[in-house]
């Protein structure tokens, strides 16, 4: 990525943060500023910014009341926006959050975080307009029937193959490519597929399920797919054949998994987590469940920071992708696991009870116990565990796991507190 060719926009309006900042980053990308919302807004009017980064408390116009126009503006929506806010309380992160924020960074900050953290959306946002692009790029393609495309015709009636495209045949490696006329099965028995996918196969025709993917090994590898079903009918109406297109989404797919996961652990990111948690709460309200059991356990590494100034960033690093490691070795596969950011870890355990997260959470910390870090020996973790209540907000449930697990702190570390009204 060049970055010098990405422009940030520094919105404060007191003058020394606005020129820390910009000292911050200047060298790395192109920098703009404006001393408050209503001047930024009118540049956002004239220029093409890749990030903000904005503070809260302002005069005339806030930092809230920026995110909720960029919020409902089409063109600087999709804009990663960060606050820089020196205050910390757990209600004014999840409204920064809420309003749309991709992250929040306090005040003071340190320059090397600032940049790595700035570094870090930007790759991220340019990953999703990549994304976008090619989705848009792909939007047409069932409507492409050439030479080009690969795919199948079937017959609709005899299930018989009808014809196969060059490019298919390219695609899937036939070498002895005259397959016409014959059962579709042994056409896709030849190309890779298994008895339970070709059922798969056919059960998205039975119920017009006309997307479906499949892996397969072709051309020497594992590929993903996505198969493309579209009915050909007569003049009368009358279902003739079915075309089937294959399409290889091994960037796709990449380029996904690369929006949705934290660059140095691998596990989801927050906005992923959030999307999850969106999720969980939509399902919530369709079951009118009265006592849901569904539990959080949020986590960190006890006196992490020591390990940054002890053994330097690299180390800490090290550090934190083992403990994530070990913390995906030892959940269910029904848990969601992700970076909340930092040290800080976030462990969603759907159909779990207060009790059972908290026998998790316990099971996990005695194994980070005894466990040996790489060059920096032994480790401890606390744990702070919360339940989901009847006609509770997402805020409160974030907020009873992040007090239980600050109770955990207070009272010696390496522990797990469960949080109790």
């Amino acid at each position: 990525m060049f970055t010098k060719q990405l422009t940030i926009l520094i919105v404060d309006d007191d003058p020394i943060n606005l020129s820390l900042v910009a000292e911050a980053l200047q060298y790395q990308y192109n920098i703009r500023v404006a001393n408050g919302g209503n001047a930024a807004l009118k540049l956002l009017e004239k220029q093409t910014i890749d990030l903000i980064l904005l503070d809260i408390y302002m005069p005339e116009m806030d930092g809230f009341e920026v995110a909720k126009v960029l919020k409902n503006n089409q063109a600087w929506s999709k804009i990663p926006l960060i606050f820089l806010t020196s205050d910390h309380s757990q209600a004014t992160i999840f409204k920064a959050l809420s309003m749309g924020a991709v992250d929040f960074i306090n005040k003071p900050f340190q320059n090397e975080e600032l940049n790595l953290r700035v570094s870090n959306h930007l790759k991220t946002y340019q990953l999703q307009k990549q994304l976008q692009f090619e989705l848009e790029k792909n939007a047409h393609l069932l409507e492409i029937i050439d030479e080009y495309a690969a795919y199948i015709k079937i017959d609709a009636q005899s299930k018989t193959l009808l014809h196969a495209s060059s490019t298919f045949n390219l695609l899937c490696d036939n070498t002895d490519p005259d397959f016409s006329n014959n059962p579709i099965e042994i056409l896709l028995l030849a190309n890779g597929f298994s008895r339970e996918q070709i059922a798969l196969f056919w059960q998205s025709i039975e119920h017009q399920e006309f997307k479906h993917e499949v892996s397969l090994f072709t051309q020497g590898r594992l590929h993903d797919f996505e198969l493309n079903f579209v009915p050909d009918f007569s003049a009368n109406k009358e279902l003739l054949a079915y075309l089937v297109f294959f399409e290889n989404i091994d960037d796709r797919n990449s380029l996904i998994k690369s929006a949705e996961t934290d660059e140095l652990t691998g596990l989801y990111n927050r906005k992923k987590l959030n999307q999850l948690l969106e999720k969980i709460f939509k399902n919530r309200q369709q079951s009118n469940s009265e006592n849901p059991e569904i539990s959080l356990i949020f986590g960190d590494i006890d006196h992490f920071k020591r390990v940054n100034d002890d053994y330097g960033h690299l180390t800490g690093d090290s550090v934190l992708k083992e403990f994530a490691q070990l913390l995906d070795q030892n959940i269910s596969k029904s848990d969601f696991l992700a970076r909340w950011g930092g040290e800080e870890f976030l462990i969603v355990c759907p159909e779990t009870d207060a009790e059972g997260a908290f026998q998790l959470a316990e099971k996990i910390r005695k194994r980070i116990e005894h466990h040996t870090f790489e060059t920096v020996g032994h480790r401890t973790a606390s744990f702070g565990v919360a339940q989901l209540q009847a006609a509770q907000s997402l805020e409160d449930w974030l907020e009873q796991a992040d007090v239980a697990l600050y109770q955990a702190k207070t009272s010696g570390r390496n522990r797990v507190v469960l949080f109790k009204a």
